[in-house]
């Protein structure tokens, strides 16, 4: 299913993603993870020109327009600065006298010579804190080690790459990996030898003040530096680097671990300040050079909860030109469907969005998900892996699940150049390994198996096939409106039946706030829904009864739901 597609299914009769997360941030008492940070930089909006005013316009004098238009369209405002992305002429950070930069957008956005204006966001880094004991290699291969809780692995609970390396497929120096994030180490001792480095801008004559290459940036020999708007892409965080290493540690020389693949060529895009932190207008940058110097995946171990169209540009941009973007789901333990993320829930065919699995493959307690808007799961708690310095530790968070699943399309590139961002999304969902457990949480019902992504094979999946279900009549409403403090439950079974499920014609529930679920005869939860659905098919259960429950808190209730049709297999 591609991502519009699965977009159109969630959203139906839902607001737009652009506004859900305002809607959550205004619930008294009820916040969302990352929403405690603050959303965009104070005083900046992003305004971006349309095509027939940039066809008319020479780039002198944009600038100029673009503050007279924003002036204008403010009541005078004083407009302090009016810069165009590097990688963006038409695209203007600019920087106003004002608090409200939400409404001052709104009204930027309404003057004919304009596209869009939104505020320049935040996106912020999705990694845990450090725990520099715990056993480190699981993720690449689980033989039940256990991790920094003393919890027992479950042997083969990994990525299934092993078997790739014994038979030779460690990666490619030829596949450009860019890691949009805090930087890279470009002296550690496991990522040096895989670190990019652009011929044109190195050695002692070529750092020279010139941009030799001619791509817009002077003296880029690893990269480039959004945060600081230098060629010093150096990590001073250790997030990227952490990153990194996952993606393309040294393999078989003696040191430190190996990365997903042995060899690769990393790009350092610093985006995130030392603090984690990026912008708008630094992401798009980031992404567009990127794209620019021909990566074939970029690496977003970042979130923010703020839909921008300049950011989702970039990206499809990147896609339409081979690119594939790996997102982290989030660190929220919410699903996405409910309440989006981004990068991740942008629905783009070139996104592969990533949960993360602990060493048993279990869902995180920290790890988003989503049944339709995160596509895949890899390992992501307490992973060991490269730091700045030339050290090592472990990290937790799908930060740290992402690259895993980057390292494993550059796998997929080196044996198959020519695979398409399609190609490589499809293949890590159809290969992934099924689940009960992931069942109901993501798209591929599973965790990722490098062996099956490269070699092309689809997992079986034990599910009923569509064309197994037979329909049988069946009806039960809640009340509508659901009263405040619902907790009402249907039985629904047929006797005999190897699974059943049901059909909603309708439900619709205050979002996040109050739930459905689906439950199993034994009262275990296989299906969490919020929100609006119609005609929507439930998840099933294995055997002849499933309850659905449906409660509520005390507020803003909802239409609640309406069952037509429950569904069962022989």
């Amino acid at each position: 299913m591609s991502k519009d597609l699965r977009q159109q299914i969630f959203v139906a009769g839902v607001i737009s993603f652009a506004l859900v997360s305002a809607t959550f941030a205004a619930k008294s008492g009820k916040s969302l993870g990352v929403a405690q940070r603050p959303d965009y930089v104070p005083g900046e909006v992003l305004v971006k020109l349309n095509a027939e005013t940039v066809r008319t316009l020479n780039n002198d004098a944009m600038s100029g327009v673009v503050g007279q238009l924003v002036s204008q369209k403010l009541s005078g405002a004083a407009v302090l600065s009016v810069n165009a992305l590097k990688t963006d002429r038409s695209l203007f950070k600019v920087q106003i006298e004002t608090r409200d930069v939400e409404l001052a957008s709104e009204k930027i956005a309404s003057h004919p010579s304009v596209e869009y204006a939104e505020p320049n966001y935040y996106f912020y880094a999705t990694g845990l804190p450090n725990d520099p004991d715990f056993s480190k290699t699981w993720s690449l291969k689980n033989t039940g080690q256990s991790d920094s809780r003393q919890v027992a692995g479950t042997p083969g609970m990994d990525l299934d790459v092993t078997r790739l390396w014994d038979e030779g497929i460690t990666g490619s120096e030829n596949v450009l990996v860019a890691v949009v994030d805090t930087g890279v180490d470009w002296t550690h001792p496991d990522l040096a030898a895989n670190l990019f480095t652009n011929r044109a801008e190195s050695g002692a004559q070529a750092i020279d003040g010139v941009d030799n290459d001619r791509n817009g940036f002077i003296d880029d020999e690893h990269g480039w530096n959004f945060a600081a708007k230098t060629n010093n892409s150096r990590d001073d965080n250790g997030h990227g680097t952490h990153v990194s290493g996952t993606i393309g540690a040294v393999g078989n020389d003696r040191v430190g671990i190996p990365g997903v693949n042995w060899n690769v060529s990393i790009l350092p895009v610093k985006y995130l300040t030392a603090a984690g932190v990026g912008t708008t207008a630094d992401g798009v940058d980031a992404i567009n050079y990127a794209h620019k110097m021909n990566a074939r995946i970029i690496n977003c171990s970042w979130v923010g909860r703020n839909f921008s169209q300049a950011l989702n540009d970039a990206i499809e941009s990147a896609g339409k030109d081979g690119i594939l973007v790996v997102a982290a789901a989030g660190n929220n333990g919410s699903s996405n469907d409910s309440v989006p993320l981004y990068p991740a829930n942008y629905p783009l065919d070139n996104i592969v969005s990533v949960a993360a699995l602990d060493n048993r493959g279990l869902l995180t307690g920290f790890s988003n998900f989503g049944k339709f808007s995160t596509d895949v799961a890899a390992p992501g708690n307490d992973i060991w892996s490269t730091l700045p310095g030339g050290k090592y530790g472990a990290n937790s968070g799908t930060s740290m699940a992402a690259p895993h699943v980057a390292g494993v399309a550059a796998l997929m590139l080196s044996q198959n150049p020519g695979a398409t961002p399609t190609d490589l999304r499809q293949r890590l969902i159809n290969g992934s390994i099924p689940s009960d457990t992931l069942r109901s949480k993501l798209l591929a019902k599973g965790r990722v198996s490098a062996y099956n992504s490269v070699h092309g094979i689809v997992a079986k999946k034990p599910d009923p096939l569509e064309s197994d279900w037979i329909d049988e009549s069946f009806s039960a409403d809640s009340a509508h409106p659901y009263a405040n403090g619902t907790d009402q439950s249907f039985v629904v079974s047929h006797p005999g039946a190897t699974a059943i499920r049901v059909i909603f014609e309708q439900l619709d529930t205050e979002r996040r706030y109050d739930q459905v679920f689906i439950q199993d005869g034994q009262g275990k939860v296989v299906e969490e829904l919020s929100g609006s659905f119609t005609r929507y098919a439930s998840e099933y259960v294995r055997g002849d009864k499933l309850v659905v429950r449906l409660k509520s808190d005390g507020t803003n209730n909802a239409y609640g739901l309406k069952i037509n049709t429950l569904q069962y297999t022989k």
